[in-house]
């Protein structure tokens, strides 16, 4: 299951970037193959766990004929499917993950950004909650058997943090606030491992969105501060502050230079959690 990509520069009340956004559609799209692979894998292992239990009930039922012959032979057929799916779910996983990076590479970082200041007078504006998207909750879940025999119980803490880092890491946020959470989970599992008698562990990692956007309204701007924003971000298209320019603009008796010039502000967001 991938997370859900995500920059750190998309900010409520900030300037947006088409170009960032395009990026992160870019990445969506890049893991959607993955996504779909694992969704088809996980309803048949759904379904087997399913058939099996039927199988454990009506074991002792006397079926006439050859009726547990036929389930079982269903059951394998499915198993096969089941590895099949297993199969392309991870050739889906290494395309999606080298597609990633060169996305990655090409666009470069988005760690650290710069913008003009935000145009929006915060003083006379609320952010209001509207329930503009939907709650949706997706769950991964694996158990890890510490074999005393066969790992050390680094070895243990070190498949968990790193089963939980790949079920949360989020294109285009970085590798920092996954390293930290990395080492905070491996030493917590090797204490743990380490002072108790451990047979295995069983690791639960959800991603959810929320039904409730923020939403800026009523959207006040400064003029002084988005005429400042426009000149900085569009040099060649400069705007004058002189009153008599600004009322030509108004009146429509200056033309902007380019008229794909815009400046994009974020006042709203749906929020997620992991």
């Amino acid at each position: 299951m991938s997370a859900i990509p995500a920059d750190p520069s998309l900010t409520l009340g900030n300037f947006v970037s088409i170009e960032r956004i395009r990026h992160l559609q870019d990445i969506a799209e890049a893991l959607r193959p993955e996504d779909e692979a694992n969704d088809d894998l996980q309803s048949l292992i759904v379904s087997n766990y399913r058939f099996q239990i039927i199988k454990s009930s009506i074991s002792s039922m006397e079926i006439p004929g050859d009726g547990m012959g036929k389930l079982n032979a269903e059951i394998d057929k499915l198993k096969d499917e089941m590895a099949d799916a297993a199969i392309l779910y991870a050739k889906a996983t290494v395309a999606a993950a080298n597609k990633v990076e060169e996305l990655e590479q090409k666009f470069g970082q988005t760690t650290i950004s710069a913008k003009p200041e935000s145009p929006i007078d915060f003083s006379s504006v609320d952010i209001k909650k509207f329930p503009l998207s939907s709650d949706s909750m997706k769950f991964d879940i694996q158990y890890f058997k510490n074999d005393v025999n066969d790992q050390s119980n680094e070895a243990h803490s070190s498949n968990i943090s790193n089963f939980i880092a790949k079920s949360d890491s989020a294109p285009g946020m970085g590798t920092n606030t996954s390293g930290k959470k990395h080492s905070s989970i491996n030493k917590m599992v090797t204490t743990q491992t380490s002072n108790h008698k451990i047979d295995g562990t069983l690791v639960i990692t959800a991603n959810c969105t929320h039904r409730m956007a923020d939403i800026i309204a009523p959207v006040v701007l400064d003029p002084v501060k988005l005429l400042s924003a426009w000149n900085a971000t569009y040099p060649n298209d400069y705007l004058s502050s002189a009153p008599m320019s600004m009322y030509n603009i108004m009146k429509g008796y200056e033309k902007q230079k380019n008229e794909e010039d815009k400046l994009y502000l974020l006042t709203g967001c749906i929020r997620a959690s992991s």
